[in-house]
Order: C-alpha cells, then sequence, then structure tokens
C-alpha cells in the first residue's frame, strides 16, 4: 500500500504549502511499518518520527512504545494507534540500548530504574540542510505478557522557545515573573505545557537582563545559548551527564554567583531543600512541580519532609515563594490546544500571612488568596471562552472540575 492508499483510508491529505498530513478524524496508519523484528532497527524509528512530526497542524507531541499495544502517537491531546501490529519485548530493548547508545539501559528499565535519554532524528535522511527533530524520552520496565519489557515514551520538543504572549501568558502577570530573589513555581500535570512555558521566561530573561542564568536539567532539551538578542552568561548543565543530580547542580549554582537558577522538575526532598536554600540567598529560582492547583504547591514540597522538619521547610519555603502558577492545556477552537491557568503573585502581606498560618490550613488560605487577588483557572477560561479560543463545552468541563 502507498502512502496516498494510506492517506485515503485515514481521510487524510497532504497540506502541500507545509507538507503535514492533515486529516478529519483519525490519522492514517503508518504507510511504512517494519516488518517482525524491524523496529528493533533505530533506522525505522528515525523514519517513525520523520512521519509522526508532520501530522496534524502542527506535528504529534508524543510517541508511545510497549509490547502490549500498537505504537501510539499524540496529535492535539489525543493519543491514536498507527500501526498494525506490536512490537516485541526484544525489538524495544535492543531498540532502547540503540537510542541510548548504552547496551544496559534496557537491563536498567527492567530492573526497575527509570532511564531518560534524549535523541534527535535529521528530517529529511538524505539533505543534512533540512534541521532535525529534538525528543526527549523516558523508558521503564513494564509488564509483556509472560514476560518483562520496556515502555518508551518520546516527546517531541519545540524546534522554536515560543515567546510568552504566543503561550497565552496574561500580560498582567509577565512584569512578576522575573523577581530579584525567590522562587516562582509552576505547577501541573504531566503534559501540561510546564516545560514549555519555563523555556520561554528563560528566553525573556536572557533578553532583557546581562545576569547569569545556570540551567540544571534531565534532560536539556532546549538551546538557552543560540537565542537570539540574548544578554549575560548561561550554563546549561545535564543529570547526570555534567553533574551528578539536581541538588549538586544547585549547590555548583550558588558558588558561581548565579543570578538565575531553572531546576528542571522539583522531584526529591534533597532537590527541594537545595532550591529553597539558593533562593533564600538570593538567587531567583524557577522550577516546575506536579500539583493540580496553585493551593496545592506548598504542600507537594512540605509533605516530602517528616513532622520535625516540616515546619522549617514550610517557613522557608512560603517566605521566598513570588509567584505560583499552574496550567492545563484544553483543545482550542479549530485545532491545537491552548494553556489556561491559574496564578497568584505574592506580595509580602500575603508571604507573612501564610508564614503564620498552621500548615494543615496553608492549602484553604492560599486558595482564598488566588480568589481574591490571583486568577483562577476558572476566570482564565472565562476570558479564553470570551476571546473564542475554547468552546462551551471545554468551559463548562472547567467549570464542573472546580465545582467539584
Amino acid at each position: 500500500m502507498t502512502i496516498l492508499d494510506e492517506l485515503d483510508a485515514g481521510h487524510a491529505h497532504f497540506d502541500p504549502s507545509s507538507e503535514h498530513i492533515l486529516f478529519d478524524d483519525v490519522p492514517p496508519l503508518f504507510p511504512d511499518e517494519p516488518l517482525p523484528g524491524g523496529w528493533a532497527q533505530i533506522e525505522t524509528v528515525q523514519q517513525f518520527v520523520r512521519w509522526a512530526g508532520r501530522l496534524g497542524k502542527s506535528g504529534a507531541s508524543d510517541i508511545k512504545m510497549n509490547s502490549s499495544t500498537p505504537v501510539s502517537v499524540r496529535v492535539d491531546g489525543q493519543y491514536y494507534p498507527v500501526t498494525r501490529h506490536i512490537p516485541t519485548p526484544l525489538e524495544l530493548s535492543l531498540l532502547l540500548d540503540a537510542v541510548t547508545q548504552d547496551r544496559s539501559s534496557s537491563s536498567v528499565a527492567r530492573g526497575g530504574q527509570p532511564v531518560d535519554f534524549s535523541f534527535e532524528v535529521q528530517k529529511s535522511h538524505n539533505d543534512r540542510r533540512s534541521g532535525k527533530w529534538r525528543l526527549r524520552g523516558n523508558a521503564t520496565g513494564v509488564k509483556a505478557g509472560l514476560e518483562s519489557g520496556v515502555s518508551l515514551t518520546f516527546r517531541f520538543i519545540p524546534e522554536v522557545i515560543p515567546e510568552l504572549e504566543s503561550l497565552n501568558v496574561n500580560a498582567l502577570l509577565v512584569p512578576s515573573l522575573f523577581p530579584d530573589h525567590g522562587l516562582v513555581s509552576i505547577a501541573g500535570v504531566m503534559g501540561s505545557g510546564k516545560t514549555t512555558s519555563l523555556a520561554a521566561m528563560v528566553q525573556r530573561y536572557r533578553q532583557t537582563y546581562r545576569r547569569a542564568l545556570v540551567t540544571i536539567e534531565d534532560p536539556i532539551e532546549f538551546d538557552f545559548e543560540n537565542i537570539p538578542g540574548a544578554m549575560g552568561t548561561i550554563e546549561q548543565l545535564e543529570v547526570p551527564r555534567m553533574v551528578k543530580s539536581f541538588e549538586l547542580g544547585i549547590e555548583s549554582a550558588t558558588r558561581k554567583a548565579a543570578d538565575a537558577l531553572l531546576v528542571g522538575e522539583t522531584r526529591n526532598r534533597a532537590t527541594m531543600e537545595s532550591m529553597v536554600h539558593a533562593a533564600e540567598i538570593g538567587i531567583a529560582v524557577y522550577h516546575t512541580i506536579h500539583a493540580s492547583s496553585v493551593a496545592a504547591i506548598p504542600g507537594r514540597i512540605i509533605h516530602q519532609f517528616n513532622e520535625i522538619e516540616a515546619p522549617g521547610i514550610a517557613v522557608s519555603f512560603l517566605s521566598e515563594a513570588q509567584v505560583m502558577i499552574q496550567q492545563r492545556l484544553y483543545p482550542r477552537v479549530g485545532g491545537g490546544r491552548i494553556a489556561l491557568r491559574e496564578w497568584l503573585v505574592l506580595d509580602e502581606a500575603h508571604r507573612q500571612r501564610l508564614v503564620d498560618t498552621p500548615i494543615h490550613q496553608i492549602y484553604g488560605v492560599l486558595d482564598t488568596m488566588v480568589r481574591k487577588d490571583g486568577r483562577t483557572l476558572v476566570e482564565d477560561a472565562v476570558i479564553a471562552h470570551r476571546e473564542g479560543w475554547i468552546d462551551d463545552a471545554v468551559l463548562h468541563r472547567i467549570e464542573a472540575e472546580k465545582s467539584r
């Protein structure tokens, strides 16, 4: 079957102006699906990435591969199977070892340790000037029938760092995103665009201030060195290739006289403690965290510590909090997705009240502050609906979620 047959079968067509593969309902099947054993070849995955990167108006955002379902892609927030057959556990193990260039990676993943990696694919296999698709990947062990296998997820990294305004960041919020010191927290579930928003902030920071900025990432996703009009200095550190851990990277940044620090993800108590300490000594610290609302952000930090330690870390975190943001992605009218946010810019009165609040009451007090002095997710959704960016169904869904 030719690619034109596949496009017809999936009600899809080429957009000649952009070479994207557009479709009416579901994407077509991958036209070059390999024979059994073929997914172990890195060239097959490179070809698949070139195809997936052209699906829809903006390309697939994620690729999922495991030994229980066909290979799937996520387009505009929805996953679709795009192969007829399911890769075998052996194929995916060999593939993981190939993309990481480490023969032990699959054994590490099957042994219970997640494997993070980066992956680059030339857009045209016969034209080096065509540019590259850049992806970040994660692999874990997974049940595969009666044996163990690996599950691979690839996420496309945007080629160009977007401007804050293009990400629907409210103009009232932008000036507060660049404090001289303290914590800027960006929360959201996995795949909510936190990293992209953070990258846009770093880009604006570099274009505005002649200061020293250090990033600690796992893996490095965006190139912050070659931002147009950049000023100041930048050092990008990758864990564990350039520095063994996030906390060691943060400690190093404090000794490098950094003005600002980006912590790719706040994963454990050691990272959290080091990050808060950096803010206390006068560094502006940007970090992401998994939390479902602004009010839930402090709890995600505090609850990593025992009853004796919790009051101290609560005071330290809340004393340095400058901006708290929580964001989610929703279907946009006309295709694609849009980020909606709730947020609070904290002043000294906010911080002092939170510091004086018992730990078990912080959530409620902070939620009230967001409603009174910040922007709730529902308020942001109402504005997006008024502008025609989201439809009635999305607005009603958000209102129902928040009412619960």
